[in-house]
């Protein structure tokens, strides 16, 4: 569900007119009415106040049609730098102002788009989310670089999320209205997110992130989770060949039995062969991906690295 209260102090702009279509709201419309104004895309509220209809809305940031490009650069040691491009596609219907993305391991020397100054970065909360703001960043059709942080996680699927900017000044009942009406809206309010469900719904894609670092490893649990990233970005469209898929798969299937049979030579030699398979099918960046590979940056990441590790520890 949307963070409602950080959106209702967020949102700007003026309500502007309405084409309203009511909702049902039996004995509790005497105090409240809202309804969603399809011709607009946002909600509307109207409630009494000393004899005077009050007009409110609110406009759900979601509106935004996002994608974003991951690359992640390893310093040979301990630490994974992971830089992202990220654009708000044409027919988007808001400016694309927030993004949060996810990491399950602390991030560092943290970077934005220049000139940097311009961008709020920081820690979300305890939601182990950063995030980068801006007022009007990215309208629809434009895309930036240089969103960047730093970890000693290694990369894995984590989720981003994306907001725009609200195009009305979000207004409820509060202190100055009656206790019937305020306890109208609470109802009429759930009411309403329960109605329009797919209307309050965030934008989230999976990108790469930081995951977390093993504290006991354990090289069959971690060869299951390489394998379970395989099928992941196979699905995300990050590996766009089946049969390299099935080529993948083959030689994880092997890696795994020669560990379970304690054959650590074996394992080590078809995790080579592994490593040497993505380096040839895929992209370090989208910079220097041709239309030859079948490995975007993302999945190259992901396995590369993470089988690295897992070969370390053999």
């Amino acid at each position: 569900m949307l963070r409602c209260l950080w959106l209702f102090l967020m949102g700007i702009g003026l309500l502007m007119a309405f084409e309203p279509r009511m909702v049902n709201a039996q004995d509790k419309s005497a105090y409240v009415n809202i309804y969603y104004d399809a011709k607009n895309q946002w909600f509307v509220y109207e409630w009494e106040n000393e004899g005077e209809i009050v007009r409110g809305g609110y406009d759900p940031p979601n509106k935004v049609k996002p994608f974003v490009k991951a690359t992640v650069v390893f310093d040979g040691r301990d630490t994974y730098s992971y830089r992202y491009e990220v654009g708000n596609q044409e027919g988007a219907v808001q400016v694309l102002e927030d993004i949060f993305i996810s990491h399950k391991s602390p991030v560092f020397d943290a970077t934005a788009p220049f000139p940097e100054k311009d961008w709020f970065m920081g820690e979300y909360r305890d939601y182990n989310e950063w995030e980068w703001a801006k007022e009007s960043a990215l309208p629809a059709g434009e895309v930036a670089k240089g969103f960047s942080f730093s970890s000693k996680g290694l990369p894995a699927v984590v989720e981003a999320s994306f907001y725009g900017a609200q195009r009305v000044r979000t207004n409820m009942p509060g202190d100055y209205d009656s206790l019937e009406v305020n306890d109208a809206f609470s109802e009429l309010y759930d009411k309403i997110e329960e109605q329009y469900a797919d209307k309050f719904k965030d934008v989230v894609v999976k990108v790469v992130g930081p995951g977390e670092v093993p504290k006991d490893f354990n090289a069959l649990t971690f060869v299951d989770s390489i394998i379970k990233m395989k099928h992941e970005a196979a699905d995300l469209g990050w590996i766009t060949n089946d049969g390299i898929v099935k080529s993948l798969d083959a030689k994880l299937d092997s890696a795994k039995k020669a560990i379970q049979g304690g054959n650590m030579t074996t394992a080590k030699n078809v995790l080579e062969a592994f490593i040497k398979e993505v380096e040839a099918q895929g992209c370090e960046s989208y910079d220097s991906c041709n239309k030859g590979k079948h490995i975007k940056p993302e999945a190259w990441a992901l396995l590369k690295f993470n089988a690295e590790y897992l070969l370390s520890k053999l």
